[in-house]
């Protein structure tokens, strides 16, 4: 059973993505939401950024744990437009008290990856842009629990909690098929602390965005817990040149 309350877990932390998209509450500052809406309307229209995003989990369940880091630097031009999109991509993980490094690059429609000691190269073709895949995802007000707004260091900052509802019913979306084959349903999940941070510079655009929640999943007798923080951070907007390396050696899959 352990085994299978970490699987659902690791559902959970790849799904966690999705989250930062999702009741109502007095306690929503209007011009919060109105400047972050607009930030996130205008990141999202620029399709050339450079920046990093990181991610750390620790998970628990009858004395074992598990941690899980990973970062990423990138640098995506022409995200909006696959014909003509660049990347480069360095990603860190560790996993399991081992540590992982490679590259992956995005130029003429393909993919190539430097990764686990091969090279290889694939059709970058996912059927959806790289802005669609990676970009901020906008925030239903309806699931906004509270939305505040500060003035730290001449950049708004903006701190969002999501009501437990909202969050729970975009777990079961994501995990619908992996929660029903395990005679799960939301009593089992309980989600604490779910929060979203942005900081929005004085020209409007959003350079950073945090996400932390502790979930607990229960199954009979066994429980797990997640604990969860995600970071994306933008240092730059707008086209920037990339250094390819002689993709000669890569091999196509």
């Amino acid at each position: 059973m352990k085994r299978k309350i970490f699987g659902l877990l690791l559902a959970v932390m790849v799904s966690a993505g999705a989250l930062s998209g999702c009741s109502s509450s007095s306690n929503k500052d209007e011009e919060a939401i109105n400047t972050l809406n607009d930030a996130l309307e205008k990141t999202n229209e620029e399709a050339s950024s450079a920046g990093s995003m990181s991610m750390s989990m620790n998970m628990e369940s009858g004395g074992e744990e598990m941690s899980i880091e990973m970062a990423i630097d990138f640098i995506i031009n022409n995200a909006d437009d696959e014909s003509k999109m660049e990347a480069d991509m360095g990603v860190t993980m560790n996993m399991y008290g081992s540590e992982y490094e490679g590259k992956m690059y995005m130029k003429d429609g393909k993919t190539y990856m430097d990764m686990y000691g091969s090279k290889t190269i694939s059709s970058a073709d996912s059927g959806e842009s790289m802005s669609e895949q990676t970009g901020l995802t906008e925030i239903d007000e309806d699931s906004i629990e509270s939305a505040q707004i500060e003035t730290k260091d001449g950049k708004k900052v903006i701190t969002i909690e999501l009501s437990q509802k909202a969050v729970k019913e975009l777990v079961m979306d994501q995990l619908s098929e992996d929660l029903s084959s395990s005679g799960l349903s939301e009593d089992n999940i309980d989600i604490k602390d779910y929060k979203i941070e942005y900081v929005v510079g004085d020209d409007g655009f959003i350079y950073e965005q945090d996400i932390s929640f502790s979930l607990k999943l229960s199954v009979d007798d066994d429980s797990a817990t997640l604990d969860m923080k995600a970071n994306v951070t933008y240092t730059s907007f707008g086209e920037q040149k990339i250094e390819f390396p002689d993709f000669s050696e890569y091999v196509e899959e």
